[in-house]
C-alpha cells in the first residue's frame, strides 16, 4: 500500500477570513512559522508604487493567505495519517507485513542523529531497539511520522517537528529505496545544501516548505518520478532546471517564498499533468506568462502573485477549462483583461489586484457561475461595471478600489451571497449606487466606498462684464435629489464658502472683475456621507472651474438637421453651422420641461447624434466655446413623433365604442384636400395604404341608427422608409481608400515631435491625395496628442477634416463608414482599434471620397534629371504619381 501525501492548495473556503476578519485561529502562528518575511514583502510592494495604507492592507491579506496555506498543510499531514489508520482499521491488519530491513533502520538512525532527534517535538516510537512500524494516529503508537508498506519505509512525514541538522549536510537517505514521500515542511533549522536529495530517485512527493536549505533546485533534477514538488525558502536561488520539465508525472510544482529567477519557461507547458502551479512571492522571478500555458488543461490552481511578472495576460488562459483559482496579484501585468477569460466556468477566485491592467472589464466575466472572490483593486481599469455582474450568483467579495471606474453601478442587490464590497477610489458618484445603498449597507460585512475622485473636468469659463455665467457640478447628470451642495471660491480645499451658493448650479450675475478666480463645489448626501466611518464618509468635490472676465463676442451659428421628422428608436443627427474656428462643443438634450436626458462629452466635432426612446417635445442644446473661453448657447426645439407611417405600408385604424348599431364612413384626403380613399362599413375598422409620401387627413363619420353623426379626424405624415444604404457598402474601391486612409493615420500618429509632418508622411499623403476632394497633397492644422489625431486638407477650413480618438492600449485599425453618404458632409464614425475595442463617439471624417467613380492607380515611370549637356540620368526608379 502506498499513501501519497498531497499538499492541496485549494484554500478558497478559508479566504473569507482573509477578507472579512483578521481574527482567527491562525493568528497564533508567527510570521517565521509560516515563512512570511514582512520586511522583504514591504520592500517589494513599495517598489510597485503602493501607498503606505495600501501596503498595510495588502500585507494583512498576504499574511492571512500564508497562514491558511500553512494551516491547510498541517491539516493535510494529520489527514494523511488518519487515512492510514482508517485503512488499518478497515483491513484489521497493520500496514507492516514484514520486518523493515536493518539497512533501512540504520538510515532512520542516521536521520535521527543528524537532525538532533532528542530535541524533536514528537519522537514517539523512535526506539531503535524495537521494530519499525507505521505511526497510528488513533492509538498514538508506532514510529511517529513513518509509514511502512510491505516491509519497507515508504513515507517520512515529520513536518513542524523541530528537526535541526546543525549546519551540516542533510543526511544521505539513499538506502531507503522504496521511499516515495518525504515531508519535512516547517523545520526552519534544516539548512545547508540539497545535495543528498538527488539520490532519492523513488520519491513521488517531496515537501521542503519553510525550511532553510541553501541551494539551487538542480540536485532535485534527478527525481524524475515526482508527482509533487514543494520547496520554499529565501535561500533557494537560481532558475528552474530544464530537467524538471521532463517530470511527466508532476501534478504540483510549488516553489513559493523563494529567490528563484528566470521567469516562467514556455517548456512548462510540457508538464501536461500539472494541477497546481504555486510560484508566489519570488520577487526576482520576473518574465511574462507564456502563451503555451494554455496547454495545461488540467490546471486547477495558478498562483504567481508577488513574483515580478510583467507583460500581458495571454488569451490562451481561456484554455484552462479546469482552473478554479487564479492568483496573479502584486505584479506588473499590463494590458487588457482577455475577453476569453469569461469562458472559465469553474473559476471561483480571481486575485488580480495591484497590477497595471487597463481597459474595461469584459462583459462575459459576469457569466462565471462559481466565481466567489473577484479582486481587481489597484489597477488602471476604467469604464462601467458590466450589468452582467448581476448573474454572479456565487459572488461573495468584490474589490475594485483604486481604479477609474465610473457610471451607474449595476444593481447587485439580488446577489444574496455578496457580503463584501470595496469600490472606493474610483470615479463613482452618489447617484451611481444610491438605489441599492440600503441593501448593500445592511447586508455587507464590508462596504467601503469613500473616497472617490473629483467629479467633472477642470475647466475655464469666460464671462463678459455685467453679464452672467452659470457654474455646474455633475454636468453629466449623475446626481441625486437629496445631495447637499456648497460652492467655494479659491483652490480646494482651502476655498472660502460662498453664502447662499448651496445648489448644484451657481449663477453669477452682473459680473465684475472681482468675480474672476477659481471655484469648486463640495457635495454630501445625508444617508451616504457617514462621518463615523472613514471608508463611508463620502464627500464629492468638483474639479476646479477658473472664471475669467473679458469682453466676449457672441459666436454666430445655428443648429441644423437634415431630417424633417424625428421618431423613437431611430438615430437623430444634428450639426452646428458656423464660420467661427477653433470651437469646442458641449451638446445635450432635455425634455421640454428642462429635464436633462443626455449629455455628450466636450469635443471639437460640431455634430451630435441621439436616439430617442419615446415621442414628445425636446430641446437640443449646444454650448459653443471659442479659444478664449467665451461661450454662446444655442437651442433647437423638436418634436419626436411617437408613430412612423411608411409608404406602401398599411395603416390600420379602429374606432372603439360600446354603442351598438353604428355605421362608419372613412375618408382620407391628401394635402390638397383631394379624397384619395374612402370606405363605409359597420365594423369600425379601416386600413389605408398610402401610395405617395406627404401629409394626409383621415376623417371618420360615425352614424347612429337615428341619423346622428359624429366627426373625428387624425393627421398623419407618410414617409419613404426605404433604408438609405451607404455607397461604401457596395463600392469595390472603398476598401482600398479605407486602407490608404488608415495607413496615413497610423503614419501621422507615429510622427516624432518637431518633425515636418508633410515630409514625414509624404508617401502616405500622396497615396490618398487622389481621393481627397481638396488639393490633398498637403495637410494642415495637424494635431497629434495622446487623446486624438486631427488634421485638415485645406489651410483655411472652419474645422479640421479628420478627427479620430486614440486608444491607450491599441492602434487605430479602421473606421465604420456605414453612415457615410458623401465627402462634403461631416460623417461621424466609430473608431476601431487593434485590441478589438472601439470608440463610438468623437470621431469624424470629411472631404475624402470613399466611393470614387474610378480607381486612381499610380502611373508607372521614372523621373529623369536632364543635365546641361543633354545626358540623362535616372534619379529614381520609384513608382510615383507626380
Amino acid at each position: 500500500m502506498v499513501n501519497n501525501l498531497k499538499i492541496k492548495k485549494y484554500w478558497l473556503s478559508s479566504l473569507c477570513i482573509v477578507l472579512f476578519s483578521l481574527a482567527s485561529f491562525a493568528q497564533n502562528l508567527t510570521d517565521k512559522e509560516i515563512g512570511f518575511d514582512v520586511n522583504r514583502t514591504t520592500v517589494y510592494l513599495k517598489g510597485l508604487g503602493l501607498s503606505k495604507e495600501t501596503i498595510a492592507r495588502e500585507i494583512a491579506m498576504m499574511r492571512e493567505h500564508r497562514q491558511k496555506e500553512f494551516t491547510e498543510m498541517k491539516k493535510e499531514q494529520q489527514s494523511f495519517f488518519q487515512n492510514i489508520a482508517s485503512k488499518k482499521s478497515t483491513t484489521g491488519r497493520s500496514a507492516k507485513t514484514s520486518a523493515v530491513p536493518q539497512s533501512e533502520k540504520e538510515v532512520l538512525q542516521t536521520l535521527y542523529n543528524a537532525t538532533n532527534g532528542d530535541s524533536w517535538t514528537n519522537k514517539t516510537g523512535w526506539d531503535f531497539s524495537t521494530e519499525v512500524t507505521s505511526w497510528d494516529m488513533n492509538t498514538r503508537t508506532g514510529w511517529y511520522g513513518i509509514v511502512v508498506t510491505d516491509g519497507h519505509v515508504t513515507s517520512i512525514v515529520l513536518g513542524s517537528n523541530n528537526l535541526n541538522n546543525m549546519n551540516v549536510t542533510f543526511p544521505d537517505l539513499r538506502n531507503l529505496p522504496f521511499l516515495e514521500t518525504l515531508n519535512l515542511y516547517n523545520n526552519s533549522q534544516l539548512t545547508g545544501p540539497l545535495t543528498n536529495f538527488q539520490y532519492l530517485t523513488s520519491l513521488k512527493n517531496i515537501n521542503l516548505n519553510s525550511c532553510q536549505f541553501t541551494d539551487t533546485l538542480l540536485p532535485l533534477a534527478t527525481l524524475t518520478k515526482l508527482e509533487t514538488l514543494i520547496v520554499t525558502g529565501t535561500t533557494i536561488t537560481g532558475t528552474i532546471p530544464d530537467e524538471i520539465y521532463n517530470f511527466k508525472n508532476l501534478k504540483e510544482l510549488s516553489i513559493p517564498n523563494s529567490n528563484i529567477t528566470g521567469g516562467i519557461s514556455s517548456r512548462l507547458s510540457e508538464l501536461v499533468n500539472l494541477e497546481v502551479i504555486n510560484l508566489h512571492t519570488n520577487p526576482n522571478f520576473g518574465g511574462t506568462i507564456p502563451d503555451q500555458i494554455g496547454n495545461l488543461t488540467r490546471l486547477k490552481h495558478l498562483d504567481i502573485s508577488g513574483s515580478g511578472i510583467t507583460g500581458p495576460l495571454p488569451a490562451s488562459l481561456s484554455n484552462l477549462v479546469n482552473l478554479e483559482e487564479l492568483t496573479i496579484a502584486w505584479n506588473k501585468i499590463e494590458g487588457p483583461i482577455p475577453t476569453e477569460i469569461g469562458n472559465l466556468n469553474k473559476l471561483n477566485m480571481i486575485w488580480a489586484q495591484t497590477n497595471r491592467l487597463t481597459g474595461t472589464i469584459p462583459v462575459n466575466m459576469g457569466t462565471m457561475p462559481k466565481l466567489v472572490h473577484l479582486l481587481l483593486s489597484s489597477n488602471k481599469l476604467e469604464g462601467a461595471i458590466p450589468i452582467s455582474f448581476q448573474s454572479l450568483s456565487s459572488l461573495n467579495f468584490l474589490a475594485i478600489e483604486d481604479n477609474s471606474f465610473s457610471n451607474t453601478f449595476p444593481d447587485l442587490s439580488n446577489l444574496t451571497k455578496l457580503t463584501g464590497m470595496r469600490i472606493q477610489s474610483n470615479k463613482f458618484t452618489f447617484a451611481d449606487f444610491a438605489a441599492q445603498y440600503s441593501t448593500y449597507k445592511s447586508r455587507a460585512s464590508i462596504f467601503e466606498y469613500a473616497p472617490q475622485a473629483k467629479t467633472d473636468e477642470v475647466s475655464t469659463v469666460t464671462g463678459s462684464p455685467t453679464g452672467s455665467v452659470t457654474l455646474k457640478m455633475h454636468e453629466d447628470g449623475r446626481f441625486t435629489p437629496n445631495q447637499v451642495y456648497q460652492w467655494y471660491k479659491g483652490s480646494a480645499p482651502g476655498g472660502v464658502a460662498i453664502p447662499g451658493a448651496t445648489s448644484r448650479e451657481y449663477t453669477l450675475s452682473n459680473l465684475k472683475a472681482a468675480d474672476a478666480g477659481s471655484y469648486y463645489c463640495v457635495s454630501t448626501e445625508p444617508q451616504m456621507t457617514n462621518t463615523s466611518s472613514t471608508t463611508q464618509n463620502l464627500v464629492l468635490t468638483r474639479n476646479q472651474i477658473t472664471l475669467t472676465i473679458k469682453n466676449c463676442t457672441a459666436i454666430a451659428g445655428n443648429i441644423k438637421t437634415t431630417a424633417e421628422n424625428f421618431y423613437p428608436n431611430t438615430e437623430s443627427n444634428f450639426t452646428f453651422e458656423t464660420t467661427a474656428t477653433g470651437l469646442t462643443y458641449e451638446w445635450s438634450v432635455a425634455t421640454a420641461a428642462g429635464a436633462i436626458i443626455n449629455v455628450a462629452p466636450s469635443n471639437t466635432a460640431g455634430s451630435y447624434s441621439y436616439t430617442f426612446s419615446e415621442g414628445g417635445d425636446y430641446i437640443i442644446k449646444v454650448v459653443a466655446k471659442d479659444a478664449s473661453g467665451c461661450t454662446t448657447t444655442f437651442t433647437k426645439s423638436i418634436q419626436v413623433i411617437a408613430e412612423k407611417y411608411c409608404l406602401i405600408e398599411p395603416i390600420n385604424f379602429a374606432f372603439e365604442t360600446t354603442t351598438p348599431g353604428l355605421s362608419y364612413t372613412w375618408n382620407t384626403s391628401d394635402a390638397s384636400g383631394t379624397i384619395v380613399h374612402t370606405t363605409t362599413n359597420s365594423t369600425g375598422l379601416y386600413t389605408f395604404t398610402p401610395q405617395l409620401i406627404g401629409e394626409y387627413l383621415v376623417e371618420l363619420v360615425v352614424n347612429t341608427a337615428n341619423s346622428c353623426k359624429t366627426l373625428l379626424v387624425k393627421n398623419i405624415t407618410v414617409e419613404d422608409c426605404t433604408p438609405i444604404v451607404s455607397c461604401t457598402q457596395n463600392s469595390s474601391i472603398t476598401p482600398k481608400v479605407h486602407s490608404l486612409f488608415i495607413n496615413l493615420i497610423n503614419k501621422l500618429v507615429s510622427t516624432p515631435n518637431g518633425t515636418d509632418v508633410n515630409r514625414y508622411a509624404r508617401t502616405e499623403i500622396i497615396a490618398l491625395a487622389s481621393y481627397a476632394t481638396t488639393s490633398g497633397t498637403r495637410i494642415f492644422n495637424f494635431v497629434n496628442t495622446s487623446a486624438a489625431v486631427s488634421f485638415s486638407f485645406s489651410q483655411n477650413g472652419v474645422q479640421n477634416d479628420v478627427l479620430l480618438p486614440k486608444s491607450a492600449s491599441g492602434t487605430i485599425s479602421g473606421i465604420d463608414l456605414s453612415k457615410y453618404f458623401g465627402a462634403q458632409e461631416i460623417t461621424e464614425v466609430v473608431t476601431n482599434y487593434s485590441n478589438g475595442s472601439n470608440n463610438p463617439s468623437g470621431g469624424y471624417v470629411r472631404n475624402i471620397d470613399f466611393c470614387p467613380a474610378a480607381d486612381c492607380s499610380p502611373t508607372i515611370g521614372k523621373m529623369n534629371i536632364i543635365s546641361a549637356n543633354g545626358a540623362g540620368k535616372s534619379s529614381t526608379n520609384n513608382r510615383s504619381k507626380i
